[in-house]
Parts: structure tokens; C-alpha cells; sequence
């Protein structure tokens, strides 16, 4: 992660020297020159896609060698499920999901995800088809993270439509099933420099919404519906990565 560039700074600092390999999350156009020069005291660079490599270059990345390796899944774990078994595990507080709709976001509650936006598109589209009974939106995410999931969903009107896990977290073993209770994974993230939960639940036969920015669609392609962007905006905390948006009308219509 970025990490290692602080990691690499300090051990200088405090004298200690061992090669360092470096495996960076590049999600998003726009790394720091600054962050490209501390990484260049290490032994290589790794990233998770060629766009990450591209990025990385393009700050002005002057240090030894540059590759990529990208994620993978274990197929024996992730793979397609029976639907209705998968959905007969989750206690859904009396509610028949049998035969519904099922919507599903799977990742981190953090500002570049855009929780929010995939709350809001999502109620935006229910509203628009006539709020359906039987559709629902699945939120396995850590709850105390950046978004407030429970006050959104109130003041979007979609709390009764909302299902969470309840504890936040699931053993890896379970997660197969709850892909396998989705009809589509739908994300807004502004970037990512890989999508690891897409490629799980892709292995698990769940179809795939996402915007087109970031690592994700070097190694993608189609196999993802793809909403461009509209626009784009950038991180603060003198960061400044380009973060790609796509607009309310452009996600609901895909």
C-alpha cells in the first residue's frame, strides 16, 4: 500500500536498511510527484494493473523496476451458488426475499466507495419505478465507517428497503453465499486500483455495475456494465488524486 512510502522515509531516517518491494494501490489519475519520489528508494514497484503502472510513470517515477501482478480469487471458494439456498441463510427480520430483486454494494465505508451515491441512485431509480415491494438493496459494509447508512437510507425513504449485515463483517467463507443472494453488484466508487469484491462476485456469477475509471477496466473490459463518468473532482488532504463521477441520470438509466 502507500504505506511503504512512509515506511521506506522512516527506516532511512532511522538507519535501517533491507530491500523493500513495493506493492501499490493506484487507483486514480494524478499521484504525487512527492509520494513517486519516495518510492523510488525501493528495491521494485509493484502495482495491481497496467494503469497503475501508467500512473505511477506518469508522475515523474524515476526508480528501478516497475510491474504488475494482478489479484485472483480462489475458484474453489468463489464460484456460482444456488440462488434460493443462498438466500434461505439470511435472517431478513420476517421479510420473503425468495423471489425479490436483490441490488448488493460489498466494500468499504470509506469517501472514495461513495456509499452515499449508491444510496441515492438507488433510491432515486426505486422512486422512479414506482417504488416496487420487492426490490431491495444489500449493504455489507463496516457501519461505523464514514457514511451514516441508517440516517441516509431515512432521508432517502428507502429504510424499509435497506438490508444490512447486521454484524458488518463475515467470515470469508460466507461471502460466496451472500454474492450468490445477489442479482446485480452495483458500485460508485471513483476509482479502484483493482475491485477485488467485483472479481469475487463475478466468479460467483453476480452481473457487475460500475463506473468506468480507475484499474478496474484494464482487466475487466466487458465483462462489466460500464457507466462513464460525467465528471470528476479531487481528493482533499493535499492528496489530489482525480476522482471520475458518474451522474444520477447515467447510473439509474444503466
Amino acid at each position: 500500500s502507500w504505506n511503504v512510502a512512509a515506511m521506506s522515509d522512516s527506516m532511512s531516517v532511522q538507519n535501517v536498511w533491507c530491500p523493500i518491494v513495493g506493492y501499490l494501490a493506484i487507483d486514480s489519475e494524478n499521484v504525487s510527484r512527492g509520494v513517486a519520489g519516495q518510492i523510488s528508494n525501493l528495491r521494485a514497484v509493484v502495482c495491481h494493473t497496467q494503469y497503475g503502472v501508467d500512473q505511477l510513470k506518469a508522475s515523474g517515477y524515476a526508480g528501478p523496476a516497475v510491474t504488475f501482478i494482478g489479484h485472483g480469487v480462489d475458484t474453489g471458494l468463489y464460484a456460482p451458488l444456488d440462488k434460493k439456498e443462498c438466500r434461505s441463510g439470511f435472517d431478513i427480520k420476517g421479510r420473503d426475499i425468495g423471489n425479490a430483486f436483490i441490488f448488493g454494494f460489498v466494500g468499504m465505508n470509506q469517501p472514495r466507495k461513495r456509499l452515499d451515491l449508491v444510496l441515492a441512485y438507488f433510491a432515486a431509480w426505486w422512486k422512479g419505478a414506482g417504488k416496487p415491494e420487492n426490490v431491495y438493496l444489500y449493504v455489507h459494509t463496516n457501519f461505523d465507517g464514514y457514511w451514516d447508512v441508517r440516517q441516509m437510507a431515512d432521508y432517502l425513504g428507502i429504510r424499509e428497503c435497506v438490508i444490512r449485515t447486521e454484524t458488518g463483517a463475515l467470515p470469508e467463507a460466507q461471502m460466496p453465499a451472500l454474492y450468490g443472494a445477489l442479482d446485480v453488484m452495483i458500485s460508485c466508487a471513483e476509482g479502484e486500483s483493482w475491485g477485488l469484491t467485483s472479481l469475487e462476485s463475478m466468479a460467483c456469477g453476480v452481473p457487475q455495475i460500475a463506473v468506468k475509471c480507475g484499474g478496474m477496466p484494464s482487466w475487466a473490459g466487458d465483462s462489466i456494465y460500464w457507466v462513464e463518468p460525467s465528471f470528476y473532482t479531487y481528493t482533499g488532504n493535499q492528496i489530489n488524486t482525480k476522482r471520475w463521477i458518474a451522474s444520477e441520470d447515467d447510473y439509474i438509466t444503466a
